[in-house]
């Protein structure tokens, strides 16, 4: 049996770069003034670019893949592959889950799925994927929900205004926060992008997102199969993001490190001042 794996560009997958995976970018809407400009991500703009322009007051705004380009995207794929998996991002995070279940419904051989994974942590479960033995819906659901259940990604944000922007923190907290220079620490749960904790000293940092890890995945301080550091490699970014990675690489040391960048999705909503951790445990 041929198959597939469609995931979109909050994998940080580029198209190409691993067989039979093929990617369907998401949509920013870039505000410029009184202009805006409807970009694919990873396609028209890089991360890097975006954070940059954002540094200097351009606004972000995310969506889904264009339904018409998903529509022809599964056209072509479903002449060549007996199996289509689509790896969506969460749905308590974004419309593009529901919109993959629609075009699906049209096809017998389409299976969406819903995942809590982003950046690198889908890349780790296309290559559980590509590791199985027997490629089919019931293997593949598997690993999914196995993700869903025991890896989790939790955001370290310094500077509330984009969070204020994308209407997740409202601007009297965000000031309050601000003034106090308050961290917040955010986790991707299965119910959403929730507020985990916020602190004003960065050695509590790691104890926040332990415990965001315990409550979602049962993790209990060892076991670790994969960690991942996320952090935004701008040059002329203001925020230093070197104290975070410095408590967190000394609270999970002995552990081997990823090192990777949020991808546009994320970062649209966080701006250039975070450090994200995500972990798999096993």
């Amino acid at each position: 049996m041929k198959y597939c794996i469609i995931v979109d560009s909050s994998s940080k997958i580029s198209n190409g770069e691993i067989a039979d995976v093929y990617v369907a970018p998401l949509t920013l809407t870039k505000v410029s003034g009184k202009q805006s400009f409807s970009l694919r991500d990873g396609v028209d703009i890089k991360t890097k670019q975006m954070l940059i322009e954002m540094q200097k007051g351009v606004e972000y705004k995310t969506a889904s893949p264009v339904i018409g380009d998903c529509a022809d995207l599964l056209d072509e794929v479903t002449k060549k592959y007996d199996e289509v998996y689509v790896l969506s991002l969460s749905k308590n995070l974004s419309g593009t889950f529901n919109q993959w279940n629609l075009l699906a419904s049209d096809y017998n051989n389409v299976y969406p799925f819903n995942t809590n994974a982003i950046g690198d942590m889908v890349r780790w479960i296309v290559s559980d994927i590509k590791n199985l033995k027997d490629v089919n819906k019931e293997s593949v659901g598997k690993i999914v929900e196995e993700y869903n259940a025991k890896a989790l990604i939790s955001v370290v944000v310094s500077d509330m205004k984009y969070l204020i922007k994308g209407g997740r923190v409202s601007s009297f907290k965000g000031f309050i926060a601000g003034l106090l220079k308050f961290k917040l620490v955010l986790a991707l749960k299965k119910d959403g992008l929730k507020l985990v904790g916020k602190t004003t000293k960065v050695e509590n940092v790691p104890e926040l997102v332990e415990e965001a890890f315990k409550e979602e995945t049962g993790y209990n301080g060892k076991d670790i199969e994969k960690l991942v550091i996320f952090t935004s490699n701008v040059v002329d970014n203001k925020f230093d993001a070197s104290s975070t990675i410095d408590v967190l690489k000394n609270k999970f040391k002995g552990v081997n490190i990823e090192y990777s960048e949020l991808p546009s999705v994320i970062a649209a909503h966080v701006g250039p001042s975070y450090v994200a951790i995500a972990i798999k445990v096993k």
